[in-house]
């Protein structure tokens, strides 16, 4: 029998934590809201670009309600701004710890499918629901804590990169094929 990833996450932190070690994720997921053409086609629901603003961008109001929402449910948004394709969009929320942070994006994408739904559209996070422009992805910005500290960070150096994030980095890309099961392993 195989360990689910949550499984794996939680053996994974346990491990950490036991060095003394929190390990945190920000993410920044992107969407898609959309809505049907005339013919029944899914089509993006806008027409807007990176960063644009009113009257271009007419997910400001969408993205409103979907903060709104989100922090009814307890979340610490930190930013939301269209993205780069029409129709794209992002919202931020704080980093956490990885295990509250991957049951948040569980929790993110349905609340944000149930507002959008709720305004007369539909949202979705495939990575490429358009052929021709940029699909959306989910950065995951990581730090490794301990003794609350960031261990990542260090004023000292020229780049203010410590040498364990360097290690955390090289062990990322020496482990880059396997991890690519766990942390895409579906739409």
């Amino acid at each position: 029998m195989t360990e689910t990833q949550g499984e794996f996450l939680k053996k994974a932190l346990e491990k950490a934590e036991k060095r003394g070690y929190q390990f945190n994720i920000g993410p920044e997921p992107e969407f898609f809201i959309i809505k049907e053409d005339e013919n029944g086609n899914y089509i993006p629901a806008d027409e807007a670009e990176y960063f644009d603003v009113e009257p271009l961008d007419q997910g400001t109001d969408i993205r409103r309600e979907i903060v709104f929402g989100l922090e009814e449910l307890g979340f610490d948004v930190e930013v939301s701004h269209h993205e780069v394709a029409a129709g794209q969009h992002e919202v931020d929320f704080k980093y956490a710890d990885a295990l509250k942070t991957a049951d948040a994006v569980i929790t993110f994408k349905e609340a944000v499918k149930a507002v959008v739904h709720n305004l007369g559209f539909k949202a979705t996070f495939m990575p490429k629901p358009f052929l021709g422009i940029n699909g959306s992805g989910m950065h995951c910005n990581q730090s490794l804590f301990k003794d609350g500290e960031n261990i990542f960070y260090d004023p000292n150096t020229e780049t203010q990169i410590s040498q364990e994030a360097l290690y955390f980095i090289g062990g990322l890309l020496k482990h880059a094929q396997a991890l690519s099961a766990i942390f895409i392993p579906n739409c």
